[in-house]
């Protein structure tokens, strides 16, 4: 039995052995871009393609919570999630889905994914006109 807990122990403790411990934790995000390469000009057409993107997310958002509030739409799914939408009866409140969710949550927003929309848009303008000109 003492020989099976040494062996399992080493088992586990090997792996380790291993490793370089400083650097144990640290992780890469290939998918992440760092901000300081985005300040570029060579990147005006990421960042504008990131404003189009935005935009026709906060687009299909704004239609969607129209379409359902203004009955051009039902919600039918099981879940219910935007039948409060559908039933005019949705919370706007600050901190409410309508104000604060993004727009490909299951209970989409509609003014978060504008402003980011925007937002986005007025940064590239401003490089654009001021810091790349």
């Amino acid at each position: 039995m003492a020989l099976r807990r040494a062996l399992a122990l080493m088992l586990a403790v090997t792996p380790l052995a291993g490793c370089d411990m400083d650097r144990l934790l640290e992780s890469e995000a290939p998918t992440r871009l760092e901000a300081e390469r985005l300040q570029s000009p060579t990147q005006a057409g990421l960042l504008l393609n990131g404003a189009i993107a935005d935009f026709e997310c906060a687009h299909g958002a704004f239609v969607a919570g129209s379409a359902l509030m203004g009955d051009e739409l039902e919600d039918a799914q099981l879940a219910a999630a935007v039948w409060d939408w559908d039933r005019r009866s949705f919370n706007a409140n600050p901190g409410g889905a309508y104000g604060t969710n993004v727009c490909n949550a299951q209970l989409f927003g509609v003014y978060t994914p504008l402003a980011t929309a925007r937002w986005t848009a007025d940064n590239l303008l401003n490089r654009l006109t001021t810091e790349w000109t």
